[in-house]
């Protein structure tokens, strides 16, 4: 038991089945694809085609849906891997029976993160203001500065929190078979228990993925090199994303089920 085993269940995963990469390449292409339209919309400042900005809005809405999706096939896959053969279709199909349950859980847990970052940024906002005895508009550049990076990291900090708290909250729809309010509720139980184990996996994750974004964070000014640098990070994202999305899985058997 612990934060290696957890961590690397989805490298012997892949490593064992390697078709468990198929769903992360539709994520990574539609992915691709949202870049790909971004960069040309933007390519020139002065001109912005309003064709372009819907088909991103569009791409977007649809990238919510389809990761929605991947993540319940993913679930799925890393919960079969615990047994004797991990079948896609299988997946696909439990996915497909738990979409809804997915969707809602997925939904209000956005909803609860976003709506408790906006009100903590108005209230540190406001208190900021209050302290400092001017409003932000009369305020020097230098004099706000300070102060919004408080209120962003008064935000960041709750959503981690809150996070953390609902790490199993999508899982155990699939995991327990739970509706959405049961699984919101028992991903609060399970995070409440074990917060700073989650946090202990969370952490090491996300400096892995954050690295690989830095990394082919090529920085170039062309759009063929930008091109370039999108086309081996989207290659490159198959296997993050594969290896990320079995990690609530693992921490599951890890810490919660040899806890019974």
């Amino acid at each position: 038991m612990g934060i290696g085993s957890t961590l690397s269940y989805g490298f012997g995963l892949i490593k064992k089945y390697p078709k468990v990469m198929l769903p992360a390449v539709a994520n990574s292409l539609i992915g691709a694809t949202i870049s790909l339209l971004t960069l040309a919309t933007t390519a020139n400042a002065t001109t912005v085609q309003l064709s372009n900005l819907l088909w991103l809005i569009v791409l977007a809405i649809v990238a919510f849906f389809v990761g929605i999706a991947i993540e319940g096939i993913y679930i799925s896959i890393a919960e079969q891997g615990y047994g004797k053969n991990v079948s896609l279709s299988k997946a696909l199909e439990i996915m497909k029976e738990k979409y809804m349950s997915l969707f809602g859980t997925s939904l209000l847990v956005g909803l609860i993160i976003g709506a408790f970052a906006i009100v903590l940024a108005l209230i540190t906002t406001f208190a900021i203001i209050g302290v400092v005895g001017a409003s932000v508009a009369s305020a020097s550049a230098a004099g706000t500065l300070p102060a919004v990076g408080a209120v962003v990291l008064v935000v960041l900090i709750v959503a981690v929190i809150l996070s953390v708290l609902f790490f199993e909250a999508a899982p155990v729809v699939i995991l327990e078979n739970k509706t959405t309010i049961a699984a919101l509720k028992r991903g609060w139980e399970i995070g409440t228990k074990n917060f700073w184990s989650i946090l202990m996996v969370i952490i090491p994750a996300v400096l892995v993925v954050g690295a690989f974004y830095l990394l082919f964070d090529f920085g170039v000014a062309s759009i063929a090199g930008k091109i370039a640098g999108l086309v081996v990070f989207y290659i490159v994202s198959i296997f993050t994303i594969a290896w990320y999305s079995t990690i609530p899985v693992a921490f599951y058997h890890e810490y919660v089920l040899k806890r019974k």
